[in-house]
């Protein structure tokens, strides 16, 4: 996600790549490098470019982030490798040993050691350039995880990339969740007719009310979404919360791999 143009600018900027690297070691997320300050206030690039860890301001086209496509982990481990670059520079930062490519099998094989649900909405990518891309992508992939979450599903790892196809990937603890979960109320020492009345006649419910172990009532209902694929489709049939290109193109077509 670091584009050769985009390395360039911040070597450019602070003068050697010592001095990136230096510079870099402490940066924050929503770091804004505006070098023909086209903004004079930093926090007005900020709110132009929300929600995005670089902020790099080309200088032929203000209202462009070169620093787009990077996301959140991206940057964080660019800032752990400066880091450790600082401390003690070596050819193993230049020379990394080579990633070794698993075949599908020994995919399938590490995914059913993990014992966790990993799932791919893949689809056709918007014809836009990168920088509007990958922000939309990794919108689309925070509200599904938000949904997952709300649901009650442990989302462990989330990603997207994107080529001939874009993916979103989303790694959960487990696939399906009990059918009955707890509501926890208030406690039992102040008034708690409200919140008996909102849920006593539910056709949700499975039990309760009844005090649990921390003096709170608690209502068993009956859990509105226990399949995550569910949750899925409904986030996606709702595609006007994805990002407009991407919400367009995932409204025309797109898989769920599992």
């Amino acid at each position: 996600s670091f584009s050769g143009y985009l390395c360039e600018l911040l070597v450019l900027h602070y003068g050697s790549f010592k001095k990136l690297v230096e510079s870099a070691s402490g940066w924050k997320p929503n770091t804004v490098i505006d070098p023909e300050r086209s903004y004079p206030d930093p926090s007005e690039a900020k709110r132009m470019f929300e929600k995005q860890p670089l902020i790099v301001i080309d200088p032929v086209d203000a209202s462009r982030n070169v620093g787009a496509a990077i996301s959140m982990q991206n940057f964080a481990t660019f800032v752990r490798a400066c880091q450790d670059f600082a401390r003690g520079s070596s050819g193993r930062f230049f020379f990394p040993k080579p990633v070794r490519r698993l075949s599908a099998r020994q995919i399938q094989a590490t995914l059913e050691r993990r014992g966790t649900a990993v799932f791919c909405v893949a689809f056709s990518p918007p014809d836009v350039v990168p920088d509007v891309l990958y922000p939309q992508l990794r919108k689309a992939e925070r509200t599904l995880v938000t949904r997952l979450t709300r649901a009650g599903f442990e989302v462990m790892r989330s990603d997207v990339w994107s080529n001939s196809r874009a993916l979103i990937l989303l790694e959960l603890a487990a696939a399906k969740l009990p059918r009955v979960r707890t509501h926890i109320g208030p406690p039992v020492s102040i008034e708690v007719g409200n919140f008996i009345r909102a849920h006593l006649k539910s056709k949700r419910k499975f039990a309760g009310p009844f005090a649990g172990a921390t003096g709170k009532l608690i209502f068993e209902l009956e859990r509105e979404r226990p399949n995550s694929r569910k949750v899925l489709e409904q986030a996606l049939r709702e595609h006007a919360t994805l990002g407009r290109h991407v919400g367009e193109a995932i409204s025309k077509s797109y898989r769920i791999y599992e």
